[in-house]
């Protein structure tokens, strides 16, 4: 939440530009995301940013810090955080079809991978993907979606994402008064006891106010 209170254009544009090297596609993807709704950067800005000070020798050209650099934007972790990033400067700069793309691209990004050390950031993943759906009024597409990774969730033990999903798929029948079906969902799924309180508080919530 503090880092979202922070997000601008500029820490956008420096973020990408600092991860990805120049032959990334993922850097071009990114930063026509973000400057989808603002300025397109200035060239001088681009070079502060994404050259290294001029070596004295071959040595020297590739820095530890590049290096470093490198090393983590080729982790996925580090990939789907940033791109997580840029999704909610979208959301919060209240451009929806961009983000509508952004997030389909991001879940795409999670259905390919299996890292326990994802689990976190996808259950993030799929919450704002739900959320940009329903801010387009869309929310009843991604029900199949919602359900075949909540399959893949619970056999992985994905505590965290199974939860999620479970949340997202109840808010969905019940933003559409499908009481019955909620009521299956909730018969024939297991919530998870390590789930956050986060999202206990929620599936207690919808039990409560609707059942």
């Amino acid at each position: 939440a503090s880092t979202r209170k922070r997000l601008n254009e500029d820490v956008i544009r420096r973020l990408i530009l600092f991860y990805y090297g120049s032959n990334s596609s993922e850097r071009e993807i990114l930063l026509g995301f973000a400057q989808s709704v603002s300025q397109p950067m200035d060239v001088d800005m681009e070079k502060t940013v994404s050259s290294p000070a001029p070596a004295t020798n071959e040595k020297q050209s590739v820095s530890r810090p590049q290096t470093s650099r490198a090393r983590a934007a080729s982790l996925p972790e580090v990939d789907l955080y940033i791109h997580l990033i840029v999704l909610l400067f979208l959301i919060d700069r209240n451009s929806l079809k961009s983000a509508l793309d952004c997030a389909k691209r991001l879940v795409d990004k999670t259905s390919v991978l299996n890292r326990r050390t994802l689990d976190l950031l996808s259950a993030k993943c799929y919450f704002y993907y739900a959320r940009i759906f329903e801010l387009n009024n869309m929310l009843d597409s991604i029900r199949p979606f919602l359900h075949s990774r909540l399959r893949t969730a619970t056999l992985r033990n994905d505590f965290e994402g199974t939860a999620v999903l479970i949340n997202l798929l109840l808010r969905n029948y019940l933003h559409y008064n499908l009481y019955s079906q909620a009521q299956k969902l909730v018969l024939k799924s297991v919530f998870p006891d390590h789930a956050s309180n986060n999202e206990w508080a929620r599936y207690l919530y919808y039990l409560g106010k609707h059942f």
